[in-house]
């Protein structure tokens, strides 16, 4: 991989957070848990201008809590992308499998270091446990587990309810069987046999049988057959773990799509009587083209006859109004808003042969949409460079969300055997452009 310039200096959260003022989160103790940030690495950002007028270098060398996004020093050992990421006890940050990616990478935030965990085995279908990509993981309580550990957040089981087999692109295969992460012992099982063989899913964790039961894993959309051939699914499939066996307890979306986002929003999060509600998201309808704008949504609990609706349908021609497909996504504010990080759009531009081609765009830019407005607008600032095929995860106590991986513009800094990156950006989501 390609090396880039290396700030020096040894910079902790305490350095980050102290001149944040009133912005700092209250509940966490940074004096007794400070979050190791070490020297930043640059990436090799294109030279164009950015947000306010405002360099990506000259934020990056700023003072990091009057800046929105910086990068980890320490790379990924494991360039990924099309993978997840979960973080764990505000402490541990953790990239799942993915395009490349054959472990689990988990780098503690306090000490810097980073752990590589195998994943042995194979499915029914004779695949290794550790080929799967564009995956989504949900996080859950194991069943039966009401043992106190204070040293692990509750929901300790990721649920990888599809994915794709193989590294080539577009020679992967749908997968048939789910995947479990347990994040107290960074093992992988095998899951279930999935409803349908699928990729690139959107999934959450819902309580179908009412508050407080055990969540439902439900998966939203995705492929089944090849990545680039196979067959756009309209189903959501949820698997009821006490039971074990799938139903579709929310019927159909409306459009077949994959490459999704999917969102949980509680009751009550904008008036008393709102319902809690799943959204869908940053969604395509055709291979390599019509990323959508629409947002779907649905009500929960759902009823006997179970029905989606139109959310939000903005458009324009603003660059952060432009839909999008394979993009990170984080929420804050109790779900209230939802940060959309990258992501790519394709295009077909008239050639000066005469011929037309398809072009991709990829965003660099982070843009959220407030579920009260049902509006998008342009917030966190700009990366640096575009980039796709990623997942992001974020920490409200830490403050900060972080998008590892993923596919960047050719020539930058990336794996060159597999076009990956080894970045994680970092998002201060105290900062400036987020505030």
């Amino acid at each position: 991989r390609t090396r880039s310039a290396m700030w020096t200096g040894l910079l902790t959260a305490p350095l980050l957070f102290a001149s944040c003022g009133e912005r700092a989160w209250p509940s966490w103790d940074m004096a007794r848990h400070p979050i190791r940030v070490d020297t930043l690495q640059l990436p090799r950002f294109p030279r164009r201008p950015h947000v306010n007028g405002v360099s990506a270098a000259s934020r990056v060398y700023g003072p990091l809590c009057a800046q929105d996004h910086f990068v980890l020093n320490a790379p990924l050992v494991e360039a990924r992308r099309n993978h997840d990421c979960t973080i764990e006890s505000d402490r541990y940050l953790i990239n799942i499998l993915g395009r490349n990616g054959r472990h689990v990478e988990r780098r503690d935030l306090q000490t810097g270091a980073t752990e590589l965990f195998a994943v042995p085995g194979h499915d029914p279908a004779a695949h290794p446990l550790n080929d799967l990509n564009h995956i989504y993981g949900v996080r859950v309580q194991p069943l039966g587990d009401v043992a106190s550990n204070s040293s692990f957040d509750a929901k300790s089981e990721l649920w990888m309810v599809c994915g794709f087999h193989g590294d080539r692109i577009n020679g992967e295969i749908s997968s048939s069987y789910a995947r479990v992460l347990d994040l107290r012992t960074m093992r992988v099982r095998l899951g279930p046999k999935l409803l349908r063989a699928g990729g690139a899913c959107s999934a959450l964790a819902l309580e179908i049988d009412g508050p407080g039961t055990p969540e439902h894993i439900c998966a939203f959309g995705g492929t089944d057959g090849a990545h680039n051939t196979g067959t756009f699914l309209k189903s959501v499939a949820c698997y009821d773990r006490r039971r074990q066996v799938w139903h579709e307890p929310l019927g159909e979306l409306p459009v077949a799509c994959d490459h999704s986002n999917a969102i949980l929003l509680p009751p009550s999060l904008c008036h008393p009587a709102d319902p809690a509600r799943v959204l869908l998201m940053n969604f395509r309808i055709r291979h390599y083209a019509d990323e959508r704008p629409e947002i779907w949504a649905i009500d929960l609990p759902v009823s006997a006859t179970p029905r989606w609706y139109l959310f939000a349908n903005e458009t324009g021609t603003a660059e952060y109004l432009q839909p999008r497909d394979a993009a990170g996504v984080f929420t804050t504010a109790s779900g209230r808003y939802v940060f959309n990080v990258g992501g790519v759009s394709y295009v077909m531009r008239d050639m000066p042969n005469g011929k037309r081609r398809r072009l991709s765009m990829k965003h660099s830019t982070v843009r959220v949409f407030d579920a009260c407005a049902r509006r998008w607008a342009p917030a966190g600032g700009d990366v640096g460079y575009g980039y796709f095929a990623l997942q992001s995860c974020a920490s409200s106590k830490l403050g900060l969300a972080f998008t590892c991986g993923g596919q960047p513009p050719d020539g930058s800094v990336s794996d060159k055997i597999s076009d990956n990156s080894h970045n994680c950006i970092v998002h201060n989501l105290l900062g400036p452009s987020f505030g």
